[in-house]
């Protein structure tokens, strides 16, 4: 479904030279189209016998009764709903490249993407699109909400009605995440809250713009748009392990537990953890690591 297209009336004009933040205009959101992919997540769940749950069909009916989304200054729109819808604390790197082939499929026809997913592993996806999606010059727009749509107290409307305006936005070229007035790059992106609706911040990068009474963003922070045709990085079959470090921490050549070993110990229910195939114990007598240690 689409929302309907129409004249807007008014623009907010800036000086070329001027360096504050670009303003919201409404009549370059409304000329421009927009793909609203529905990978699954809370914003678009229903409420079942076990409590929230995804079900097809249902958030095209909840975007049909949103009056606001045909409101002139909001771009055109065109949903597309992944069947099955995924659940986003399952999703891996085969999912993050058909969410990037499904990108790929409709660069030509549409000026922006907006994906709701889940917030689980949202920065994640977030992260992994921002380098499958190889000479990207559009604007992609991750975004959920803590409470599905349906709900009277949802903060599912503002994230999509602003992550709309954003995707239509010219000068955005490149992958972010927006939820709760915050626009961050995606691969800076992490969740710090499961309960709250400021659910995402960027601890090593300023936010890319901001939603408040206008929508900003800042010009100086944004990369420029990409060179050449877009096209998606296949992935491979993969295995990843997050290792903590400590200041005691040095990794040793030693057999199947190598890299993680440290001089004191061998973890070997660390390297089974991470590594299956490293079943056979260390031939390295080592002693047991201190209580707490991992």
């Amino acid at each position: 479904m689409g929302a309907r297209a129409a004249t807007g009336t008014g623009a907010a004009r800036r000086a070329l030279t001027d360096p504050a933040p670009t303003p919201y205009n409404p009549r370059v959101s409304e000329s421009r189209r927009v793909a609203l992919i529905h990978t699954g997540g809370t914003i678009g769940m229903r409420r079942g016998p076990r409590g929230f749950e995804p079900a097809a069909g249902h958030l095209a009916g909840l975007l049909g009764a949103m009056h606001e989304l045909e409101h002139p200054g909001l771009p055109r729109f065109e949903l597309i709903e992944f069947d099955p819808l995924l659940d986003s604390a399952d999703m891996g790197p085969k999912d993050w490249e058909r969410i990037a082939r499904a990108i790929l499929e409709r660069y030509e026809a549409f000026d922006g993407f907006v994906l709701l997913h889940g917030t689980d592993t949202m920065a994640y996806t977030a992260s992994a699109l921002s380098f499958l999606l190889d000479g990207l010059a559009k604007p992609v727009v991750l975004t959920g909400s803590q409470i599905p749509l349906i709900e009277p107290r949802s903060d599912a409307r503002e994230n999509l009605v602003t992550s709309l305006l954003l995707a239509a936005r010219e000068e955005l070229a490149e992958v972010c995440l927006y939820l709760n007035g915050l626009v961050l790059r995606g691969n800076r992106s992490t969740k710090v809250s499961a309960s709250g609706f400021d659910a995402f911040a960027s601890p090593n990068e300023p936010p890319l713009g901001t939603a408040g009474v206008t929508l900003e963003l800042r010009r100086e922070l944004l990369r420029p748009p990409q060179l050449g045709p877009l096209r998606v990085t296949r992935l491979a079959d993969v295995s990843v392990a997050a290792l903590t470090s400590s200041p005691a921490y040095a990794p040793s050549s030693c057999g199947t537990c190598s890299p993680l070993r440290s001089r004191a110990w061998c973890s070997r229910a660390t390297a089974r953890a991470t590594h299956p195939a490293a079943t056979r114990p260390c031939s390295r007598r080592s002693p047991q690591p201190p209580r707490g240690a991992w």
